[in-house]
């Protein structure tokens, strides 16, 4: 491996034969080298989206808004069935930005590797940190939406305190899943493009039986889909927590925990040993 330069060569055989535990100190490596590059490139996408634009950053705050405002409406008209003890608009606020979020972290690398595929190819340049670019913009918009969602909350709603302390601990485990889950499939995406778009059209309606929107019976097929469904695990119990102070299903949280924690590592030791190898098919 040559550094010479910021750049980062590999072999054809490189990483090949390396177990989870040392892929995962290979990807922090070339994340911690590669910081300022991943942040430039965060930036000059960020900034690129709005310069050419009348209202310019006020489109980045609206744009996140704006699947949470549809929803807010169709709340108000009492489109969706309700949860038996969290108020409608409290229960779709927490879910829908829950659900963006995770939804995000899992369509963000393919479409890193899209917009950057002129980066990726023949240059060396780790495809990891294309991805830490593109959750930097889902950071962004995350936290457009927390700082609008949490003040409703706290102003209308009662909502646990102790529970407020506990969501990034329980955001840990619900990001796991998603990266992981980005991860493989952006990489597929490189070898079948059209993976892609199968997943658009999956999540688009996926959304409706994740418990992100509105709450579904547990009873029949209602309990299946929930319990083969790690989104609706983690955006379940991350709201009842939040809104009622509990976790709502605990078993399956920590079963859904346990499972994207392993995940994760496997991702990333496929990323670590395949990485080269698909990225000569950009």
């Amino acid at each position: 491996m040559n550094r010479q330069t910021d750049w980062t060569e590999y072999g054809a055989d490189y990483k090949l034969g390396n177990n989870p535990i040392h892929s995962c100190h290979v990807v922090w490596k070339e994340l911690s080298s590669h910081l300022w590059q991943s942040w430039m490139l965060f930036k000059s996408g960020f900034m690129a989206a709005f310069r050419q634009t009348f209202l310019g950053f006020f489109w980045g705050i609206l744009m996140p808004l704006v699947p949470l405002i549809a929803f807010f409406i169709l709340t108000l008209l009492r489109v969706f069935p309700t949860h038996e003890a969290i108020p409608p608009l409290s229960y779709m606020a927490v879910g829908v930005t829950l659900w963006l979020y995770l939804q995000g972290l899992i369509v963000a690398p393919a479409e890193a590797v899209a917009k950057h595929a002129p980066v990726l190819k023949g240059s060396g340049f780790p495809m990891i940190c294309v991805f830490m670019a593109s959750y930097g913009q889902l950071a962004f918009e995350m936290l457009v939406r927390v700082f609008v969602v949490v003040p409703l909350l706290l102003v209308f709603f009662d909502i646990s305190a102790t529970g407020l302390g506990m969501i990034p601990f329980l955001l840990i485990p619900a990001s796991a899943f998603s990266i992981a889950l980005g991860i493989m499939l952006g990489l597929a995406g490189i070898v079948i493009p059209d993976l892609k778009n199968v997943v658009a059209i999956v999540l688009r309606y996926l959304i409706f039986i994740s418990f992100a929107v509105f709450p579904l019976s547990l009873t029949g097929i209602g309990g299946w889909l929930y319990s083969l469904n790690p989104l609706a695990i983690f955006i379940d119990n991350i709201r009842s927590v939040l809104v009622l102070g509990n976790l709502s299903m605990p078993g399956h949280f920590y079963a859904a925990s346990a499972v994207s924690l392993a995940m994760l590592l496997v991702a990333l030791h496929l990323y670590n040993v395949l990485e080269r190898r698909v990225a000569g098919a950009l």
